[in-house]
């Protein structure tokens, strides 16, 4: 609202931000609708692009508001949950890691009444597999190997069994946690528990230190079997409580019309 009042926008606008540790950055700000309205629109239950059209032409909120056209304070049945798609599988020399540029070709929308089931959801509209049991593959940075000990716990309550890399298996010291081997060898064999279908995740943090483990090689044979992909501990963790709640759930459709009526 700052924004729009300071640059005397009406309507819609498309505001990106970037977000590193505490510094928040905004990158741009464009009045124009973005890909966000309409997901917004169907979550919320609003006709956001008529109530901005309705605001570009005159129309105060007080007007739409007394028309019915426009409620505040309603509570959402629905929680939704974006995924991106992401075409890496399709441009074998790209590496599997955002960054500040839009990579997404396309998006699917998962709804629950919680956001476990809806964001199950939209990984299954991506693509993914999630299935309990089998083992997790995980490839952490230096950063990354002591916050990621406390998924360990999550992964074994869902019966999977875990696999890190050399380096993380050695400072972690779990007997739970089954260790590759050190240098190019433990790369070999992380591309060959993907391939042959062993691991049901791949939790992968390096980014783009090829010197440990380059993923392009990981993600494509991840995607050609359905294998979630995960390249931050938070995706990961949200995963492992998927994975630990009612998966029945996630796999019944509800259109949104059940939702509104």
């Amino acid at each position: 609202a700052v924004l729009a009042s300071a640059l005397g926008v009406r309507g819609l606008m498309n505001g990106q931000y970037a977000v590193q540790g505490a510094n928040v950055y905004l990158l741009e700000a464009n009045p124009r609708a973005s890909r966000t309205v309409p997901f917004i629109s169907k979550v919320r239950g609003l006709p956001l692009a008529k109530l901005a059209a309705r605001v570009m032409m005159g129309a105060s909120l007080a007007e739409l508001r007394a028309e019915g056209l426009y409620r505040e304070g309603e509570e959402s049945q629905m929680v939704g949950v974006k995924e991106a798609v992401l075409p890496w599988d399709r441009f074998p020399s790209s590496h599997p890691v955002l960054g500040p540029e839009m990579r997404a070709t396309g998006e699917v929308m998962g709804v629950g009444t919680d956001w476990k089931t809806a964001y199950g959801k939209a990984l299954l509209g991506a693509g993914d597999r999630l299935v309990r049991g089998g083992a997790v593959l995980m490839l952490l940075s230096e950063a990354d190997i002591s916050s990621g000990a406390e998924l360990i716990e999550g992964w074994t309550a869902s019966g999977a069994a875990q696999i890190a890399d050399h380096r993380t298996a050695a400072a972690w010291k779990n007997p739970d946690v089954k260790s590759l081997p050190a240098g190019e060898e433990g790369r070999r064999d992380a591309l060959e528990l993907v391939e042959s279908g062993e691991v049901t995740m791949v939790v992968n943090t390096y980014g783009t230190d090829v010197s440990r483990f380059d993923g392009r090689d990981l993600y494509r044979a991840a995607r050609q079997r359905g294998i979630p992909y995960m390249t931050t501990l938070a995706a990961a963790s949200a995963v492992s409580e998927i994975l630990g709640s009612d998966l029945d759930a996630i796999s019944v459709p509800r259109s949104l019309q059940d939702w509104r009526v």
